[in-house]
């Protein structure tokens, strides 16, 4: 009997060996921790919401919020400045986002100050310009999170499964572009009826974005005779409930911020091990201590930004150009930060790239 039940559990770890094989060194940090912020914690915390509409998560108190943002919101920010400022070579080899877009958002926005006493349209179509750039950002992220993952199993997607997902992701991303105009408060020039149908409409078809996904993901199964890897799938999970929480509530929409920032995290910091361990080949037990050194940097940079621009650039603007600009300036900070983010790790983080292949897979050689 026992020989039986034996065999029978090891058959079922080969028909889901995607879901269970973890191959040693096959990971970003760990298993366990690559499984949590990919996205499992996150639906963990959002699913009484989506699934029983429990709104307890809502409504986190002003210290809960404020230390969110301070310890893992800001940080994952800062972290694209660390990787793409961080060398010379890095600077010259990505001249768009170090140089040319952010001296020209610079220029925007500091026009968009200026005016603002007279005219405000300037600074809010930053603002709906980063709402619409986050849909890019989360949908571009989720994907690079499965591609990633499936490139660590040994099991990339075929052509035509890349092709499914990526069409679905970004049918979820226009349901975001239309949340953002549903909840943006009225300042879109768009009427109210057709931005509530263009709503209604492509809350219908994230249905079709889901099916298009299990259509990949069946397609896997019969290719490779295994399912998706594991954090694959529940990277592509975790979105489908970021976007379910907001469609119940718009103010999730910190909390998904809070996932997608625990999602990126994990990432840099394993591109800041493997660079330290490689510029520092005898010091490997040392890494540890650097990488709390380097989020402790994160937050520090992090916290600075927005306590100079809460509290010196509103006093500075609004002595320059009035009440209502300074009053703005944070606004226009967070809005530049944001922005320029999203370009960045538009631009960086290329698994098809060799060189950030390389940089960060670099333990798994090593291991």
């Amino acid at each position: 009997m026992k020989t039986r039940f034996f065999n029978t559990l090891a058959k079922a770890r080969d028909s889901f060996g995607g879901l269970f094989a973890y191959a040693p060194g096959k990971h970003v940090i760990s298993p366990t921790i690559d499984l949590f912020c990919v996205g499992l914690g996150s639906i963990l915390v959002l699913a009484p919401l989506v699934l029983f509409g429990d709104a307890t998560i809502l409504g986190p108190g002003a210290s809960t919020i404020a230390l969110l943002t301070l310890f893992v919101n800001a940080p994952h920010f800062m972290a694209s400045y660390r990787i793409l400022y961080r060398s010379k070579e890095s600077i010259v080899n990505h001249p768009w986002a170090s140089m040319v877009m952010p001296a020209g958002l610079f220029a925007y926005l500091a026009f968009a100050i200026i005016v603002a006493e007279e005219d405000i349209s300037h600074l809010s179509l930053a603002n709906l310009v980063s709402g619409l750039y986050l849909a890019w950002h989360y949908t571009g992220q989720v994907w690079g999170m499965m591609a990633t993952y499936a490139h660590l199993a040994g099991r990339p997607f075929s052509r035509m499964e890349r092709i499914l997902i990526r069409t679905g992701l970004r049918l979820q991303l226009a349901w975001h572009f239309s949340w953002v105009l549903h909840f943006d408060g009225g300042e879109t020039p768009i009427p109210w009826p057709l931005v509530n149908n263009i709503y209604y409409a492509m809350s219908c078809l994230t249905v079709v974005a889901f099916v298009l996904a299990l259509v990949a993901f069946t397609s896997y199964r019969r290719r490779t005779g295994k399912l998706p890897p594991l954090r694959a799938g529940v990277a592509w999970l975790a979105l489908c409930f970021w976007y379910g929480a907001m469609a119940r509530h718009p103010e999730t929409l910190f909390w998904v911020q809070i996932a997608h920032a625990v999602q990126y995290l994990s990432f840099p910091v394993r591109l800041e091990m493997n660079q330290y361990e490689r510029e520092h080949p005898g010091e490997k037990g040392k890494t540890f201590l650097h990488c709390v050194m380097y989020f402790l940097v994160l937050i520090a940079v992090g916290k600075t930004v927005t306590w100079t621009s809460k509290y010196i650039g509103v006093d500075l603007v609004g002595d320059l150009f009035g009440v209502v600009s300074g009053s703005k300036f944070p606004i226009a900070v967070l809005a530049f930060v944001n922005i320029h983010h999203y370009f960045i790790d538009g631009c960086i983080w290329k698994i098809s790239n060799k060189q950030v292949s390389d940089d960060l897979f670099a333990h798994l050689k090593r291991g």
